[in-house]
């Protein structure tokens, strides 16, 4: 967990830890918020030193299929954590429809 506040953003993980997606953090946010250790996205933001808009962008990698999600929690190497950065998920979850969602997740693993 990173119940610690991260040095930097994109210091999220230590060099000597295993790679981890960034919908990991996006989970611990939303355990943090239902369990009521955070009050709301606010309060997340500055105790992670993150923008509100950050802490959103983060939280809507749970919108995403389930089927992605699978797929990102399982990703283990810092490669592939960053061939599927969030930015890069940012329309998948602006999509409509799961099925939607798992097209265009398909054409972004396709070889080109």
């Amino acid at each position: 967990m990173f119940l610690a506040k991260p040095l930097r953003e994109n210091d999220l993980q230590n060099a000597d830890e295993p790679a981890r997606h960034p919908i990991h953090l996006a989970l611990e946010f939303q355990g943090m918020l239902k369990s009521g250790m955070v009050n709301n996205r606010s309060e997340l933001a500055k105790r992670y030193g993150l923008s509100r808009a950050r802490v959103t962008q983060l939280l809507n990698l749970l919108e995403l299929a389930p089927e992605i999600q699978e797929h990102l929690f399982a990703l283990k190497d810092k490669k592939s954590v960053r061939a599927f950065s969030e930015r890069r998920l940012r329309g998948l979850v602006q999509l409509r429809t799961h099925s939607a969602q798992v097209q265009a997740f398909h054409a972004l693993t396709e070889p080109r």
